[in-house]
């Protein structure tokens, strides 16, 4: 391989990569508005148990930032293992589909810097629940 051609696949590497930190975000941000808002209409329950789904997103999303193929192929195997559980079915894809593709984006994929990666991951999720628990709290239900 020439210098070229080893520019091209660093640089695709790092857009798969930092893709998946993107999913990875958005995923647990919306897990983590879920449990802002039970946690404030539903009770500790529901939010413990939307909590336990954000935070199991976050730690195998970290674990794909730091041992891609390890990290990225956790993801897949829980993205397989939804997928299972619903039976594939087309209509709960949302489920486990972009586990899959995000642990694909891992395991094909390398970002850098690492500790970026690792703030907006972690960060983005707990910043939406709690901005969801606060709103909810202030706004009162029915709001």
């Amino acid at each position: 391989m020439n210098t070229a051609e080893d520019a091209v696949g660093s640089r695709r590497q790092s857009v798969l990569g930092w893709i998946a930190v993107t999913m990875s975000a958005m995923m647990g941000s919306f897990f983590g508005m879920f449990a802002g808002g039970e946690g404030v209409y539903d009770g500790w329950g529901a939010f413990l148990a939307h909590l336990a789904q954000m935070l199991a997103l976050v730690l195998l999303a970290l674990a794909g930032v730091r041992w891609p193929r390890a990290g990225g192929s956790s993801l897949v195997v829980a993205g397989l293992g939804l997928g299972l559980a619903f039976g594939f079915n087309p209509s709960e894809a949302f489920l486990f589909a972009p586990l899959v593709l995000m642990g694909l984006f891992f395991v094909f994929g390398r970002v850098s810097p690492r500790k970026a990666a690792y703030s907006i991951i972690a960060g983005a999720p707990a910043v939406v629940t709690v901005l969801t628990a606060i709103m909810g709290i202030l706004l009162g239900p029915g709001a």
